[in-house]
């Protein structure tokens, strides 16, 4: 007697062929509930996020990120659109500093938060979580169109959203934010393309790779290289290369353009962008890079979408037909951290990795569904462990705000040992400036010597080159580590 094979409940499409009525009834009903993860995962999002909203920016990387399009979104609202060049040349504290070594679409963004919503804390970064939600449907969108059945494609999507990245970093308005739907939507658009190629999905992948291109480098470097490589193909093969190879070849070439145009029109040439990249090619050794990275990865995805990266790495060979948007983007994402290695000692600068969480995840959990033992249940149960998790605390940030709006309360300019920036000026509304060596904080105790200087100790010591005496007593208030110090007693202290 034939065994009846076990019916696949991921999708209506898997179910058992046999007489069993109650099949198709149970696969509907498995299908419909993974299909509700996307959406049960956006509103967790914006329910985990609610709180983080309008709190006071502060000196962690999503308060002095925020803060910088926000400063330009202030900008257009007093100098208007074009004579703000779209936000990039803001007024900081008392004078106007050019911002554009970034591709335009996030300082617009900003700006059109601002200009609808009100210069509100909550205005940008409610901008940059709708791109997040934005990510967990083009990120469900793409891995559909990679074929997964709905049970590995809803994993897929919630190991990526479970990371810190997305989950730490979603409210964060900046490139890798803006840029993440749009990195899924093109490798969807893409694979849409690859598997029935017509005019349309040609005008799509041309169209979100321009998009692309505009939000960060890294969109113009992905769509250049699947281009490239889709031509690559073509030339091997001895065809015609298809039309969304060169759409998408045509989308990275014009959001070149149009970003090094953006430059050359907020600083009247290029120069600045040359010099900002030869900032971040460094010279930190090699071998602190690579330790740096390997603990970027846990930092950014966490214990479980560092092994969906794993998984990625060693299951994406069965899969052909990934290949070209697994290796274009792991390819792109490190070619980028380890040219600008200086830049990449900030934890999300290897954001696009989140791609191949993503897919790792859904080809684990397309392995798990043929097993006999229920495996796919029990790593969603896994892929739910990052949510439970709480986020770094905010006390030292909250300190820092406090002592720069006391500092600001009563003089023109806000001081400080510690790095200011601008969730200074916008939280304090004054000027700032930074005193990084001892001349500095001598001629400020010269010219002011009543004004008080934002120090701590730490800050200090790195200011003098040496452990730093106690403030303790020189101290006109504390707040946590922070100190408001005259200047002049602070320099006698110290220098």
């Amino acid at each position: 007697m034939r065994a009846t094979p076990a019916p696949d409940f991921d999708s209506p499409a898997g179910a058992d062929d046999g007489p069993r009525p109650a099949a198709p009834r149970a696969g509907r009903r498995a299908a419909i509930g993974w299909r509700l993860v996307p959406l049960a995962l956006s509103v967790l999002l914006v329910l985990l996020s609610a709180g983080r909203l309008d709190r006071p920016f502060g000196p962690t990387y999503e308060g002095f990120n925020t803060a910088v399009w926000a400063t330009g979104a202030q900008t257009v609202r007093t100098h208007g659109w074009v004579e703000s060049r779209l936000g990039a040349r803001a007024v900081r504290g008392d004078e106007v500093r050019p911002y554009a070594h970034h591709p335009a679409l996030t300082q617009v963004v900003a700006a059109a938060a601002g200009t609808v919503l009100g210069d509100h804390r909550w205005a940008y970064r409610l901008a940059a979580l709708a791109f997040s939600v934005a990510a967990v449907w083009t990120c469900w969108g793409w891995l559909g169109a990679c074929r997964f059945r709905d049970g590995p494609r809803a994993l897929g999507v919630l190991a990526a959203v479970g990371t810190p990245l997305v989950r730490g970093y979603g409210v964060m308005l900046n490139m890798e934010i803006v840029w993440l739907p749009l990195l899924f939507g093109l490798l969807w658009a893409w694979q849409a393309a690859e598997r029935a190629p017509s005019r349309r999905s040609a005008t799509v992948c041309g169209a979100v790779a321009l998009a692309g291109g505009l939000a960060a480098h890294q969109g113009i470097l992905l769509a250049g290289t699947l281009g490239m490589l889709g031509v690559a193909r073509a030339v091997t093969a001895r065809r015609r290369p298809q039309p969304h190879e060169l759409s998408t070849l045509a989308g990275a070439v014009v959001g070149g353009l149009a970003f090094l145009g953006w430059v050359a029109w907020v600083n009247g040439g290029l120069g600045v962008l040359w010099r900002q990249a030869g900032v971040r090619v460094g010279a930190r050794s090699w071998a602190d890079w690579v330790l740096v990275q390997a603990e970027h990865l846990v930092v950014l995805f966490g214990v479980v979408g560092t092994a969906a990266l794993l998984g990625a790495a060693v299951l994406v060979r069965r899969r052909p037909e990934l290949w070209a948007a697994a290796g274009a983007t792991f390819a792109v994402t490190a070619a980028y951290a380890t040219v600008f290695r200086d830049g990449a000692w900030h934890p999300y600068w290897n954001a696009g990795l989140v791609v191949l969480v993503a897919l790792g995840a859904a080809l684990v959990a397309d392995v798990a569904r043929r097993s006999p033992l229920p495996l796919v249940p029990l790593l969603a149960l896994l892929g739910a462990v990052p949510f439970l998790a709480g986020l770094p605390g905010t006390q030292r940030s909250d300190d820092h705000v406090a002592a720069v709006v006391a500092a600001g309360r009563d003089q023109p300019v806000v001081y400080g040992t510690v790095l200011l920036g601008d969730w200074a000026i916008y939280e304090s509304g004054r000027p700032v400036e930074t005193l990084a060596d001892c001349d500095a904080l001598r001629r400020v105790a010269r010219t002011e010597p009543e004004v008080l200087v934002v120090a701590s100790e730490a800050s200090l010591g790195q200011v003098i080159g040496r452990p730093a005496p106690s403030l303790d007593h020189v101290a006109r208030a504390t707040y946590g580590e922070l100190a408001l110090v005259p200047a002049d007693e602070l320099a006698g202290t110290a220098c």
